[in-house]
């Protein structure tokens, strides 16, 4: 018995007291700016909250804060007896509240806060007004050191910029400035009305403002607007703002809405984008296949999990994931939709481990109808709870198709080929099912060889046959019946995948199971099976058989005297180039 061989080719492939609330209004004609909200990098997504500061602290007038590791500090004017500096923990509890000086006492006093890795900071409306207070956060007591004076009362939003070691700050319609320890300072116009909170967030300021739909987060880069903005969610009125380092260009910007009860609320501020990568740009979902989604190590993120996130649209992204269960949406074209779910509901997610690649692979079945045009799928991944912080959008090219009126499998091209060793007699075939049970088989299309072969089978004789089977376990060595046979035809367009045409005239009927075979006597060193390795596979799809002695019969109660192979069964679980055509 001759071996197999397989020819390897290249492929490319405190007890609260509350009152009701006082606030301080917007102003009278506050300009309005339209909200643009990045789905591509999450930002604007919330993150957590509301957290209420009115019930532990009592204080019905909560104005500033700022972050302090995972400990908040608050400031209030209480009922305008007294004003406090509130710290609480990162689950709301109260861990003191201190008072202010008594020259901020009766009025806002400390508006918004900020925070240079060693001292908290604040301007006040009375005591040192138009400067900027440095304040101890062990007990938050000023510490004598002020900075300014400066041109504006900096009671308002605040914020402190390492990069340049200034500050920033802006009031009720006044240009935005900053604001140098020597007291100097610069102004930027601004486009809002109503500024409340700053907060630096690597090198760009935000703006926290009464401006908008409620809560206005607005941009800057270098003292000018980037037109990036986000409405907040509490719907109150704005008020002071700062912003948490995660790691890995991750932020969280936090703002305090003025409320019933005045509340903390972190929002997705990511300064970069994760660097997604996708081995598959274009994809034939009738053949199915593998799209390995990757991010590149080295992303600062360990131990978050992501999920990937599918659309028809790029900016879909992040929008048409509710609850537990991310769509691919592709109803309003196809009618067919795709969930990627996890035992227990869970999204389909992975696991970024620390300093390693967070990888996915996603499966498109075979015989996947998507209908005849092409359609295009953006992908991103995203932390997974909460949804936002999106990849770079990344897209993949779905082939549109019609499905075939006749029997194939194959995709038009080979990989390989298969066959004996010294040459002989060698029959190979499919397996089909008659469509509608039963059907009418006019021509079979054969290709021989494989693309790029040396072409020694053109000239030599191929013959094509169909068989039927009573049973229906797909195997032809039980119960098949010769019914059709197809020339000699002289072989032409070898080692092309180029396919002839080998026509049954009147046509042939097929009930059931029944297979197409290709025969050729080839001579050795040829081999004339080509394998199409990309069309998906079933067990019983395939069949080889064949064996060196002449004459030729190709009656199958002879092939029990063969040895015949199953592809799957000897690790070639691949499609031939051979076709059935109504």
């Amino acid at each position: 018995m001759k071996k197999l061989l397989f020819l390897t080719l290249v492929v490319s492939l405190c007890v609260p007291m509350v009152v009701a609330q006082d606030n301080e209004a917007a102003p009278t004609g506050s300009k309005i700016i339209s909200a643009v909200k990045s789905q591509t990098r999450g930002l604007g997504d919330v993150t957590w909250g509301p957290l209420d500061v009115t019930t532990p602290t009592g204080d019905i007038r909560c104005l500033g804060c700022e972050i302090i590791g995972t400990d908040f500090f608050v400031t209030g004017a209480f009922d305008f007896t007294i004003a406090y500096l509130h710290k609480l923990d990162s689950a709301g509890n109260l861990q003191w509240s201190n008072p202010q000086p008594p020259a901020c006492w009766g009025a806002w006093g400390w508006r918004d806060l900020a925070f240079d890795g060693t001292w908290l900071y604040a301007g006040s409306d009375t005591d040192h007004a138009y400067e900027v207070t440095q304040i101890d956060p062990a007990d938050g007591s000023p510490t004598g050191t002020y900075y300014g004076p400066y041109p504006i009362n900096p009671c308002r939003a605040l914020a402190w910029d390492p990069g340049t070691t200034c500050f920033w700050t802006a009031s009720f319609g006044s240009d935005i400035y900053q604001c140098d320890l020597g007291g100097g300072s610069t102004s930027f116009p601004t486009i809002l009305g109503g500024s409340y909170g700053a907060a630096m967030v690597g090198g760009d300021l935000w703006m926290h403002s009464q401006d908008g739909i409620g809560e206005l987060w607005s941009e800057l880069t270098n003292g000018n607007f980037t037109g990036v903005t986000f409405d907040g969610a509490m719907g109150g009125i704005a008020g002071g703002a700062c912003a948490h380092d995660l790691g890995g260009g991750m932020w969280e910007l936090i703002g305090l809405s003025q409320t019933t009860y005045d509340s903390l609320m972190g929002y997705e501020c990511p300064t970069t984008t994760l660097p997604l990568e996708c081995d598959t740009s274009v994809l034939d979902p009738f053949l199915g296949g593998d799209i390995n989604f990757s991010l590149d190590a080295g992303v600062a993120n360990a131990g978050r999990n992501f999920c990937l996130l599918m659309s028809a649209t790029p900016y879909n992204l992040g929008i048409n994931c509710g609850g537990h269960i991310l769509e691919m949406d592709w109803d309003f074209v196809t009618g067919l939709a795709f969930q990627l779910t996890m035992a227990g509901g869970l999204p389909f997610m992975d696991t970024l481990g620390a300093g390693g690649d967070a990888s996915v692979l996603f499966t498109v079945p075979a015989h996947t109808m998507i209908g005849p045009n092409d359609i295009t799928i953006y992908f991103g991944y995203t932390l997974f709870q909460p949804f936002g912080f999106v990849s770079n959008v990344v897209d993949v090219l779905f082939e549109g198709y019609t499905p075939p009126t006749g029997y194939k499998y194959d995709d038009g091209s080979t990989e390989n080929a298969l066959g004996w060793n010294g040459g002989g007699n060698t029959l190979w075939m499919h397996n089909f099912d008659a469509i509608g049970g039963t059907d009418t088989i006019d021509t079979i299309d054969i290709a021989f060889g494989y693309n790029g072969g040396p072409g020694t089978l053109n000239g030599l004789d191929g013959i094509a046959y169909v068989y039927e089977e009573s049973d229906t376990d797909r195997d032809p060595t039980t119960n098949a019946t010769l019914v059709a046979t197809v020339g000699p035809l002289t072989i032409t367009g070898a080692d092309t995948d180029t396919f002839m045409d080998f026509d049954l005239t009147t046509g042939v009927s097929v009930t059931g199971s029944f297979f197409i075979a290709a025969y050729v006597n080839v001579p050795s060193g040829s081999f004339a099976a080509g394998m199409d390795y990309d069309s998906g596979y079933t067990t019983g799809d395939s069949w080889f058989l064949g064996y060196d002695t002449n004459p030729w019969d190709p009656d199958p109660s002879n092939f029990v005297n063969l040895t015949v192979y199953e592809m799957s069964a000897i690790g070639y679980p691949y499609h031939w180039m051979i076709r059935g055509n109504q």
